[in-house]
C-alpha cells in the first residue's frame, strides 16, 4: 500500500461541527462518520463526475463532541485520487481519520436518453 502524506493546506478545505448523534456511547466520533465527511468534503463537481473505487484510511486519536474538524484536500489529478487530511480545531491535532486516499474512476453515463432510445 502507498503511503498518505499529511495535508497542511490543500486545494479544498471544509469544517464540520462534532454533534452528539456523531458520537459513540465512549463519547468518541463513531469511524463511519469520518468517512462521511470524507466524501462530504469533496466537490459536488468530482462526485458528479466520479464513483468512489476504494478508500485507505489510518486513525491516529479520537475526537469528541464540541470540537470542529477542519479537513484539508489535495487532489492529485494523474491518479484520480484525493489526500485527506482532518485536525481539530482544539489543539491542532490528527483525529481518528486523519488522513484517506480515494481513488476514483471516471462516471460513464449508464442511462439512455429517451430522444435516443425513439429514434431506433
Amino acid at each position: 500500500m502507498e503511503k498518505i502524506k499529511i495535508i497542511n493546506n490543500g486545494e479544498y478545505q471544509h469544517e464540520f461541527n462534532i454533534y452528539k448523534s456523531d458520537v459513540d456511547t465512549n463519547k468518541h466520533v463513531n469511524n463511519i462518520r469520518y468517512f462521511h465527511w470524507l466524501i462530504d468534503s469533496l466537490p459536488y463537481e468530482i462526485l458528479d463526475k466520479y464513483i468512489l473505487k476504494s478508500i485507505s484510511a489510518k486513525f491516529y486519536s479520537d475526537a469528541k463532541y464540541g470540537e470542529k474538524i477542519q479537513t484539508y484536500i489535495e487532489h492529485e489529478k494523474e491518479k484520480n485520487s484525493f489526500f485527506h487530511t482532518m485536525k481539530s480545531n482544539l489543539d491542532n491535532r490528527l483525529p481518528a481519520a486523519s488522513y484517506t486516499r480515494l481513488y476514483f474512476e471516471k462516471l460513464q453515463c449508464l442511462i439512455k436518453s429517451p430522444k435516443a432510445s425513439r429514434m431506433r
